[in-house]
């Protein structure tokens, strides 16, 4: 036979007895967008361990490493809104490529607020009147808690009795209405509200939408004399809610009995959300600048991951997606991945570090809100798109409604 021919046949014979090194071996890619980052989940059907896994972004590489288990998810940052990304994803080993899998994502746009207010101011007399919770069941049931003076309140009236300051202004659709929840003043510092007739005042006091009933037995957290205060309550309903405050003071109620959550700190805690039984909370003191991130899962609490201010730590918020983290503190608004281990990085518009920032909420990804003060303004933005409203504080306390 002639040799060149063997030779031919041969290497044939090799070729079709060499194992394809991607033979029941599959690949998944999904994708999905924020405002300037996506999420890319690679799925590997049949795992290679000597293959090394190449993510692109419109041709560059963003991810090239061996995967170590079938189900990876990639953090992509630093994109434009609202724009298209083409994302490829294939495998290559013993010198050959896998065939690659596509998608396309665009990224969210922004989103604006166009907002006309109408203002309300209550006290400024014999006193100076805060507000320091609010919740709002719908357009027309509307709770703001405080501490309420006006002129005929922190006196006698004409048959001795004394008034006083009012702790709660409601709001019924027409007209806002000053009063004294319990009967008494004593300020209230939060407010949960589940549903019209199901309410909740300073931890422990529940109003049904005919009376109010003290929940207080056995609560861990009474004032011991210290300064100690209720900040936030977060909660899923009356039977399964969490109250939070200072000296690292937490606890939670599961409808008939209340447990103190060990904390760890002697921080102020400044304020609880969560999602389900995803949870988080921040502490920090004004005065030495110490701050926490924690997480608190089965009623134990861990630390997130260090913080990336040095000033205090006022809110925090996350969406129902459980993306990303946003934080307010005294040097603007941080955001970091939740299931990265990215760094935390400032928002960067002029707004959020121009003024303190007390607390941050949002309805997604794109749509977030947070409330500061300077010294002489109260501010309402809208994230990104940056809109801002001050609006000055006079003698008495403002409602700003939307």
């Amino acid at each position: 036979m002639n040799k060149t021919l063997f030779l031919l046949l041969s290497l044939v014979l090799l070729w079709s007895c060499m194992d394809d090194p991607f033979e029941n071996h599959s690949l998944q890619l999904e994708a999905e967008a924020g405002v300037t980052e996506a999420w890319l989940s690679l799925h590997v059907q049949g795992l290679k361990s000597g293959a090394v896994y190449t993510l692109q972004r419109n041709g560059a590489v963003i991810f090239n490493s061996r995967i170590d288990v079938a189900d990876t998810v990639i953090y992509d940052s630093l994109l434009t809104p609202a724009t298209s990304y083409r994302y490829r994803f294939f495998a290559t080993d013993q010198g050959e490529t896998s065939p690659a899998v596509e998608t396309v994502l665009t990224t969210m746009d922004t989103t604006g607020h166009d907002f006309d207010w109408q203002v309300y101011t209550f006290g400024g007399q014999k006193g100076t009147s805060l507000f320091y919770d609010v919740a709002i069941i719908d357009e027309n049931d509307i709770w703001a808690v405080g501490e309420i003076y006006t002129a005929d309140t922190y006196t006698y009236d004409s048959l001795g009795n004394w008034i006083d300051p009012y702790n709660a202004a409601h709001w019924d659709g027409e007209k806002w209405t000053l009063l004294h929840v319990n009967g008494n003043g004593s300020p209230i510092h939060v407010i949960q509200a589940f549903a019209r007739d199901d309410i909740w005042f300073q931890g422990v006091l529940h109003w049904d939408g005919q009376k109010y009933t003290l929940h207080n037995k056995n609560f861990p957290l009474l004032s011991n004399g210290d300064g100690w205060r209720m900040n936030k309550m977060w909660g899923t309903s009356s039977d399964d809610f969490y109250v939070v405050g200072n000296k690292g003071m937490m606890a939670h109620y599961d409808g008939s009995s209340w447990t103190k959550i060990e904390t760890g700190t002697e921080l102020d805690i400044r304020d609880i959300w969560g999602v389900e039984d995803h949870i988080m909370v921040v502490a920090s003191n004004y005065n030495d600048r110490a701050r926490r991130i924690l997480t608190l899962k089965d009623k134990k609490i861990s630390s997130l991951s260090s913080t990336p201010v040095s000033s205090d730590i006022s809110s925090i918020w996350f969406g129902p997606d459980l993306r990303q983290y946003y934080i307010s503190t005294g040097e603007g608004i941080f955001h970091k991945a939740v299931l990265s281990s990215s760094s935390w990085r400032r928002v960067s518009f002029a707004e959020s570090s121009r003024y303190y920032l007390n607390r941050i909420r949002g309805l997604a990804g794109n749509d977030i809100f947070f409330v500061g003060t300077t010294e002489r303004y109260c501010t309402i933005t809208v994230f990104p798109s940056g809109r801002t409203a001050p609006i000055p504080i006079g003698a008495g306390f403002t409602i700003h409604w939307m």
